[in-house]
């Protein structure tokens, strides 16, 4: 798609993303996926499987291997008419760890630190 200014736009016409990391935090953008109602493959480091749970909201490459991320991607083809359900699990999950608005809550936390409420 090249640059989007919306994120969201990219997933009106993604099913899933793919993350291949080998070193990394917690992605924006899986989280972001996540929101959208939409499935992930990850590689198991940093942060991912923090929010990715093998077989339920996406699918867990247990090393940054070629041939561990080639099992994944099958796995998740194997399973593509439920891709759908996942996405409603990944959007539940990470709506669990992550508020939508993080700014505004981090905003109206330091607010009550200075004694102001909005």
């Amino acid at each position: 798609m090249g640059h989007v200014d919306d994120p969201a736009k990219i997933w009106q016409v993604n099913h899933g993303l793919l993350i291949a990391s080998r070193n990394e935090g917690l992605p924006i953008v899986l989280v972001e996926a996540m929101q959208a109602g939409r499935m992930a493959v990850v590689t198991d480091v940093a942060g991912n499987t923090e929010l990715v749970e093998d077989g339920v909201t996406g699918f867990v490459a247990k090393a940054p291997t070629v041939e561990l991320l080639d099992d994944a991607m099958e796995r998740a083809w194997q399973n593509r008419g439920r891709w759908r359900e996942m996405g409603v699990r990944a959007k539940g999950k990470v709506a669990q760890i992550i508020p939508e608005n993080p700014g505004r809550v981090f905003s109206q936390k330091l607010l009550g630190l200075i004694g102001e409420t909005k």
